[in-house]
């Protein structure tokens, strides 16, 4: 229909033509988008569901191009192009929408699977490893309907994937060793990204992100160390934040041996308790306990305080309190902290 017009009028007014359809679908799509969706921006807001929030985030960004893509179409359709020429663009245009359709799809993936593990306390979507493969699969898809868009049949080119996959996987054995492992690490949740955990070789910080390769690990003296996936899963894992960060830490204190065993504990216990609610992290339940444990050391007596404490990490300031406290009370108390003693016998002694 619009060709048919067209045909009778002017060439300055041919060329016109097409640029003002083009101009004329870009603001079309310009109002709809200000308008319906400032509307539905207000109607999800109202909704208790997140859903329809990430729908709309999601058509937010391309429906401008959409109809950018619309505008172009419409308007090749005026300018009796060459078939071949015709055929450039329309496959053009339709690989753009491919593409931007499965950015669309990919990101309403990602999100809509965020909310479910958010809803779960579950930080399983926040590493890239996961993030990665689902952009990877959209992908993959984009490039297969590319394909059987453009006449290309995909059959040749799975085998030719196939036979060389296996050449690829004996080039590629520790990289896919580390995919596997990151893949496993996060399906297992046995070690989530936020939790606190301890290395067999003491190392001990937050896990930032379990990436296709590496896991990084944020230490206390705010430096990253960079862990293969592989060795990680290899590795013996203290996780202090499973099955929660509830935690309990253990300090000895050394007295002299012509200590009141029972004063001690009394006293101990008692300064704990009267500082605990002074710092932060500690918890008052359950209560904390004072153990004549290991008891008789080699110069000292010894005795041993367990302290609930909320998060692990924090031990550091709460251990140096708490330090703190006791010394002051043992010095106001007159409580002897000996010295370590070791006795020598030299050889001449023993031969007289």
């Amino acid at each position: 229909m619009i060709i048919e017009i067209t045909k009778n009028y002017p060439e300055w007014v041919r060329l016109i033509i097409p640029i003002a359809i083009v101009i004329l679908c870009f603001t079309l799509g310009l109002l709809i988008r200000k308008y319906l969706f400032n509307f539905l921006k207000k109607y999800t807001a109202k909704t208790e569901t997140k859903i329809d929030d990430i729908i709309f985030n999601a058509l937010r960004r391309p429906f401008l191009l959409w109809f950018a893509i619309l505008g172009i179409e419409l308007a090749s359709k005026t300018l009796f192009l060459h078939p071949k020429i015709e055929s450039i663009i329309d496959s053009t245009l339709l690989i753009i929408w491919i593409i931007s359709f499965m950015l669309v799809i990919s990101r309403l993936t990602l999100d809509t699977l965020q909310l479910y593990y958010q809803k779960r306390n579950s930080p399983f979507h926040t590493t890239s490893i996961f993030q990665n493969i689902i952009k990877l699969l959209f992908i993959i898809i984009g490039i297969m309907l590319i394909l059987n868009s453009l006449g290309i049949s995909i059959t040749p080119i799975i085998t030719a994937l196939g036979i060389g996959g296996l050449a690829v996987a004996l080039a590629l054995q520790d990289t896919l060793n580390n995919l596997f492992s990151g893949f496993y690490i996060t399906l297992s949740q046995q070690v989530r990204v936020g939790d606190y955990i301890q290395l067999e070789n003491g190392s001990e910080g937050w896990v930032k992100d379990i990436g296709w390769r590496n896991t990084t690990l944020l230490l206390l003296t705010n430096n990253y160390v960079i862990i293969p996936n592989g060795k990680l899963a290899q590795n013996i894992i203290t996780n202090y934040s499973l099955p929660d960060s509830r935690s309990h830490i253990r300090i000895n204190y050394n007295v002299s041996y012509d200590s009141d065993i029972n004063k001690i504990e009394k006293l101990i216990l008692e300064t704990v308790k009267e500082i605990l609610p002074s710092i932060p992290g500690t918890m008052t339940e359950p209560s904390p306990v004072v153990l004549f444990n290991p008891g008789a050391g080699d110069y000292a007596l010894i005795f041993t305080v367990s302290i609930p404490i909320s998060k692990y990490a924090d031990r550091n300031l709460i251990i140096s309190e708490i330090n703190k406290a006791i010394f002051l009370k043992f010095k106001k108390e007159n409580v002897n902290i000996p010295y370590p003693i070791r006795t020598i016998y030299m050889k001449r002694e023993l031969e007289q």
